[in-house]
């Protein structure tokens, strides 16, 4: 009987140390990077949307948001921002590509890209997992 009690909780020692030290050892550069890609993905969907609905591609991502502010049937994340060259994030658009953070988005094409030409491990100095070499307007 008491083999059986050592052995749960040391058990359950292992399993609650194992979340600690996941929780604790979270990347604080993953959530800017996943909140960006969120985004992209969003911002990207939206576009389409957008086209399908009225035959062209936006103007501009403002265009865009106010479009969607505007006709409620679709719901639209307020917030689409690149927050891997501004903590805060950015909604900074750009025609081209220039490497000043935001977006860069072609009207003619729809094609929106991160205006990011610089390897992640450019902007996190201590960004260690494997993704670390990725350009995101590569994405």
């Amino acid at each position: 009987m008491k083999k059986v009690i050592i052995c749960t909780i040391i058990l359950i020692v292992f399993i609650v140390s194992f979340f600690l030290v996941r929780y604790f050892s979270v990347n604080p550069y993953q959530k800017r990077i996943e909140c960006t890609n969120i985004s992209l993905n969003h911002l990207r969907g939206s576009i389409e949307n957008y086209k399908q609905k009225e035959g062209h591609f936006p103007e501009s991502l403002s265009e865009l948001k106010q479009y969607y502010e505007n006709n409620d049937n679709y719901s639209f994340r307020k917030e689409n921002k690149e927050y891997i060259s501004f903590e805060q994030g950015s909604e900074q658009e750009h025609k081209s590509l220039n490497g000043k953070g935001g977006w860069c988005y072609n009207k003619e094409t729809g094609s929106l890209i991160v205006n990011i030409n610089k390897p992640l491990k450019d902007y996190f100095e201590k960004y260690y997992y494997f993704n670390r070499n990725e350009i995101p307007s590569e994405w």
